[in-house]
């Protein structure tokens, strides 16, 4: 189980696309855009995009959630031994430009009103 099943799902995806001659759809680049910087940044494995939506077409700007799993903090400070690694799901809130590079990303706030 050494390799995340995301990066290669869109590595055949990317071959299936050169090989007809097409490039990616503005969304799939703006979802890899966003697995890459969350899995770069937070350093997770699974990252799922819940949500993409384009804010301006001509500029080409996006804003996304997405949903990562990561290892849960209290456990992680305390020590604590388990069998099986206890995970948190976090949702992030993240903004690309027209380059899709991300401008901005903050964690959702999960309480509830």
């Amino acid at each position: 189980m050494g390799r995340d099943s995301n990066s290669g799902t869109d590595e055949m995806r990317r071959i299936a696309y050169e090989e007809v001659g097409q490039t990616m759809s503005p969304i799939e680049d703006s979802r890899n855009a966003i697995i890459a910087f969350l899995k770069e940044t937070l350093g997770v494995r699974q990252v799922s995009v819940q949500k993409l939506v384009q804010l301006d077409p001509e500029k080409g700007t996006w804003e996304a959630e997405a949903e990562v799993h990561v290892p849960n903090a209290t456990i992680a400070a305390l020590g604590l031994p388990t069998h099986r690694k206890v995970l948190d799901c976090q949702v992030y809130v993240l903004r690309l430009d027209g380059d899709l590079n991300i401008t901005a990303y903050e964690l959702k706030n999960s309480a509830a009103a």
